[in-house]
């Protein structure tokens, strides 16, 4: 009988700290939770451009400084031409960012085409993948949406960007 009781109270008493020890392990995720800031973005990254449903896709680089500003950017574009064969286009750009402590951000992008004409896009993102590097939450991905239609396909095509951090 005394082992009943005694099974009874620690069953009543589980269920009754449950909901305090589980309030405890949120509130100390939220306090672990990563804090970005320009930092954050550093390093060189891989890029991939997707316009459209698949109607072209550019491939490239970028590196990000830490402080707020996009060094270099290249990319290469397989875009369609009018007549329906693809065709290889050359880009490069360079900008500034800015990282909120959420792990969102805008990119502000100057791209400069084969012409030498340079249009400006602004891209909004968020950090998706992170790594701890030398004390810092390190972005090592992010995925991002251009606000402006395509700057080099024109027609209302929507662009998004992935960025992958490479090495260390």
């Amino acid at each position: 009988m005394k082992s009943i009781l005694a099974s009874k109270a620690i069953a009543i008493g589980v269920l009754l700290l449950s909901p305090i020890l589980s309030h405890g392990q949120n509130s100390l995720s939220a306090e672990m939770s990563p804090r970005f800031n320009l930092a954050s973005l550093e390093g060189d990254y891989a890029v991939v451009n997707h316009y459209g449903a698949n109607l072209a896709l550019a491939i490239g680089t970028g590196h990000f400084d830490g402080a707020g500003n996009l060094l270099r950017a290249t990319y290469l574009l397989n875009r369609p031409t009018s007549t329906g064969a693809r065709e290889l286009v050359n880009l490069t750009g360079k900008g500034t960012y800015i990282v909120n402590e959420d792990g969102t951000g805008i990119i502000v992008v100057q791209v400069t085409l084969p012409d030498g004409t340079i249009k400006t896009a602004t891209l909004d993102f968020v950090i998706t993948r992170v790594a701890w590097i030398r004390g810092q939450t390190i972005a090592m991905q992010i995925e991002d949406e251009q606000r402006e239609p395509s700057l080099v396909l024109g027609n209302g095509v929507f662009v998004t960007q992935t960025y992958t951090r490479r090495g260390e």
